[in-house]
């Protein structure tokens, strides 16, 4: 999955045991709709929503999934001042309270879950119908630009094939997700009884 975990769910797990994980990792959104028509003007939307709150993009780490989306990764040093050690608890639903405050169509809320079963693509490997046949599509990273300039003809092009990861910025901190971070871990907190 897109986040790391302090150990591993088994069967034996308790609701309760779900509520101790700690998790780690960067914030993530999912685009995706039934066309690649539909997500391209939602990405761009989100991306400029992000610039003009003064989240530096050059530190984003920017994907076009292959099928009919995109993935975008934000470091956590972009809206946390200090690491946490052993991970944070609930933050799968502390990003979805985030992605909430931040939600355009095509905006896929359904991958903040704390349980099994929600898979990130891996970039690099091919996409596979539901028959099992290969579609020739890829996971593959974007530059800033090509995420801004991309059209569905050049997400075809560009999905292709693997692609190496570019550069990226170094993560600078934003004082707009930061605080929507210490907003959203304080309401989550609060709705399970943690103070």
């Amino acid at each position: 999955t897109v986040l790391d975990v302090d150990r591993v769910p088994d069967d034996t797990f308790t609701k309760e045991d779900y509520a101790k994980l700690k998790y780690a990792g960067p914030l993530y959104f999912d685009f995706d709709a039934e066309d690649i028509e539909d997500s391209i003007p939602r990405f761009k939307e989100f991306l400029e929503n992000l610039k003009s709150n003064g989240v530096n993009l050059e530190c984003l780490r920017l994907y076009a999934t292959g099928g009919r989306g995109f993935h975008i990764e934000v470091p956590p040093q972009v809206f946390l001042t200090k690491a946490a050690k052993d991970g944070i608890r609930a933050l799968p639903y502390i990003y979805r309270d985030m992605a909430m405050e931040v939600v355009v169509e095509t905006l896929d809320l359904k991958i903040y879950s704390g349980r099994k079963g929600r898979m990130w693509r891996t970039c690099g490997v091919e996409r596979i119908k539901k028959d099992g046949e290969p579609t020739g599509r890829y996971k593959v990273p974007l530059t800033l630009q090509e995420a801004l300039d991309i059209t569905s003809e050049t997400y075809v092009d560009l999905t292709s094939a693997p692609r190496a990861e570019p550069a990226r910025a170094t993560p600078e901190l934003s004082t707009y997700l930061a605080t929507m971070f210490a907003k959203s871990q304080q309401k989550v907190d609060a709705a399970v009884g943690r103070q």
